[in-house]
């Protein structure tokens, strides 16, 4: 059929579908008519809709068409209307949206056909850098081949040395043999006689074994002597450092006193300076003060002798610290040689 007919297929099924209550629409027409696309359908509804509502204008001057029809006429025209509007939107996007799938399709085509120029591009110089690398190969397998000849004639040449290096191994082996058998022969005797030397230095390390514990109990001996004599040093080391320590309270003292008694010969000296600037002012007093001076030079007389009585038993207890300092080294010198020999280690058996 051509379009004509379809449009007015369409309009026929139109009247038809509104005469039984059905709205047209196209999905009613195109399931009446089985033929028809969308477009051409939806184009000859809205035509048949136009017609639809002339027919209803001219309607209105005859008073014998009943108020229900043209609202019923009425309201299917704003349904068309309304459906129509929403296919063609519907229409309109679709065709948007496959002018947009169309240009990004393009873009991905030329994007493609530029990466497919430039893969050639690099396939082309790989190309031609695998012809370079087969022409190497080539020339490198022709000198290979004159290697290998080269290397065959070796071979041959190794192969008959080979033989001969066998056969004067051979020789070589068999006189290896008869001089194996004559070291095995010594080696027998010399093992006989070191089990003979074995015999004898295990007696003799059996008598150095006893002499080693008796010298062991004589080093105990000695140092049970060592450890009593030290105890002894130690006894006499402390009673000295007792004495020591009273020689030098009573040495303490002894300074205390001499400070004292030169303490109060200068307090006297300075009694007899400010006596002797008194008696330069009065005359009466200078006999008094001679007789405080002379009595006061007997006492600084006295005092002289305390001090050289004090200074000499000074020097007296210095020297008793002296030697008894020295008694004291010599006695930690004992002690630390004792301390020595008790720390020696006994000598042990040889394994």
């Amino acid at each position: 059929m051509t379009q004509i007919d379809t449009r007015t297929l369409t309009k026929q099924t139109a009247d038809t579908l509104l005469t039984e209550g059905i709205r047209p629409t196209v999905a009613n027409v195109r399931a009446r008519t089985g033929q028809g696309s969308a477009g051409t359908i939806n184009a000859a509804l809205q035509e048949w809709w136009q017609e639809l509502a002339n027919r209803l204008l001219q309607l209105e001057t005859r008073p014998e068409i009943p108020e229900p029809v043209f609202t019923v006429a009425e309201q299917a025209w704003e349904t068309a209307l309304k459906q129509a509007e929403t296919l063609l939107a519907k229409e309109r996007k679709k065709l948007q949206q496959e002018q947009e799938a169309s240009k990004a399709a393009v873009k991905i085509a030329q994007q493609t056909q530029q990466a497919a120029e430039q893969k050639i591009g690099v396939l082309t110089k790989r190309l031609e850098t695998l012809e370079e690398v087969r022409l190497i190969l080539e020339r490198q397998l022709a000198s290979e081949k004159v290697r290998t000849e080269n290397l065959s004639t070796q071979m041959e040449e190794l192969q008959v040395i080979l033989e001969q290096k066998k056969q004067t191994l051979g020789e070589q082996a068999e006189r290896y043999e008869i001089q194996l058998t004559r070291e095995r022969e010594q080696w027998a005797s010399l093992e006989q006689h070191l089990v003979i030397q074995l015999d004898e230095q295990k007696v003799l390390r059996k008598q150095q074994e006893n002499s080693l514990v008796q010298r062991e109990s004589q080093w105990r001996e000695r140092e049970e002597k060592l450890q009593f004599r030290q105890q002894s040093a130690l006894i006499q080391l402390t009673q000295t450092q007792e004495k020591l320590k009273g020689l030098k309270e009573n040495l303490q003292a002894i300074k205390t006193e001499t400070q004292s008694f030169q303490q109060e010969r200068e307090q006297w000296m300075s009694k007899i300076a400010r006596l002797e600037t008194e008696k330069k002012h009065t005359a009466s007093e200078q006999i008094q003060l001679r007789a405080q001076t002379v009595e006061l030079k007997e006492q600084v007389e006295t005092l002289t002798l305390q001090r050289e009585k004090l200074s000499e038993q000074l020097r007296q207890m210095e020297s008793q610290q002296t030697a008894y300092e020295a008694e004291n080294r010599t006695l930690q010198a004992l002690l630390k040689q004792w301390k020595i020999i008790s720390e020696q280690n006994y000598p042990t058996k040889n394994p």
